[in-house]
């Protein structure tokens, strides 16, 4: 019994556990809700090294900012495996390209931008942008010449060479890349001997 005038004894609330925590710090549950993924993704995320966690007394918990750093890294890391690997499958696609070309100039055949899509069963674009990243290995290979290549070496003007190319006796182009016609530089140099030196 208390006389008037004494003030009712009170006890304070003890705050719960989220109130104490970091804000910073989340359970799979909050974790999942803030990711709009489920439990069992952020499982496996953890399971597969790509996000840190903390084991608390036998409680897992993550840092919210430090999650989302690792999911950043990891879509980097899976954007750069994967640029990696077209870098890599489309080297080996031109290298296929430049053995069918060598192969098609072998047989006496053009290599057209047509010839290597049906080939390869591919569309038109392609086969024209492979035929681009190609055409340096064949022409280097192959000893090839272009209309401007034979102008400067046999100092002609664009008139002559096309004059030249168009007789009866002249070679046909071997390779096509876009506009430009390649020839090899061992029938044009027998032609021009041919004009120059006529039996």
């Amino acid at each position: 019994m208390r006389s008037d005038g004494e003030r009712p004894e009170t006890h304070a609330e003890e705050p719960d556990e989220s109130s104490l925590r970091d804000p910073d710090i989340v359970t799979t549950q909050e974790l999942a809700a803030l990711l709009r993924l489920t439990p069992l993704t952020i499982q496996r995320l953890r399971d597969n090294g790509v996000i840190r966690y903390m084991d608390t007394g036998g409680v897992i918990r993550y840092s919210y900012a430090q999650v989302k750093d690792d999911l950043m890294t990891h879509a980097e890391q899976r954007r750069a495996e994967r640029l990696a690997k077209k870098q890599q499958d489309t080297s080996a696609q031109e290298a296929k390209v430049v053995e069918f070309l060598d192969k098609t100039i072998t047989e006496g055949r053009k290599g057209t931008p047509e010839l290597i899509a049906q080939h390869f069963d591919i569309g038109i674009k392609a086969a024209k942008n492979y035929l681009t990243q190609a055409a340096p290995v064949i022409v280097r290979r192959r000893d090839l010449v272009s209309r401007a290549l034979i102008a400067k070496e046999n100092r002609l003007d664009p008139r002559q060479v096309h004059s030249l190319l168009h007789r009866e006796d002249a070679p046909d182009p071997i390779l096509q890349v876009g506009r430009t016609m390649y020839y090899q530089r061992a029938e044009i140099t027998r032609l021009l001997e041919r004009i120059n030196h006529p039996a």
